[in-house]
C-alpha cells in the first residue's frame, strides 16, 4: 500500500532513449474509395470511435472529426476500399 501511495506523488519520468513509433498503416487519414466498396459494413461494426456510419445512399460516410486514426477499419475491410493516406 505504501508503494502505491509513493507512486501517486512521484514525478513521472520517461526512460532515456524512449521513442514512440507507430506503424505506417496507422498514420495519416482514412481514404474511402467508393468504387471498390462492396458494402459489407465491417468497418462500421469494428470502428471503436463510431466514426463510420451508413449514409442514405447505402455507402459509408466517415466523420473525420471523430476518427482516431487507429486503422482498424482498413484492416477489416474485405475489398480494401479503405486505406490510410498521409495528410
Amino acid at each position: 500500500m505504501f508503494k502505491v501511495l509513493m507512486n501517486l506523488f512521484r514525478r513521472r519520468e520517461t526512460q532515456e532513449g524512449f521513442t514512440r513509433k507507430f506503424p505506417k498503416e496507422r498514420m495519416g487519414r482514412v481514404h474511402y474509395d467508393k468504387s471498390k466498396c462492396i458494402r459489407a459494413y465491417e468497418c462500421v461494426k469494428y470502428c471503436p470511435a463510431q466514426a463510420i456510419r451508413i449514409g442514405k445512399d447505402k455507402f459509408i460516410e466517415i466523420d473525420h472529426e471523430k476518427c482516431i486514426r487507429c486503422g482498424v477499419c482498413t484492416l477489416v475491410c474485405p475489398s480494401k476500399a479503405l486505406t490510410m493516406r498521409k495528410k
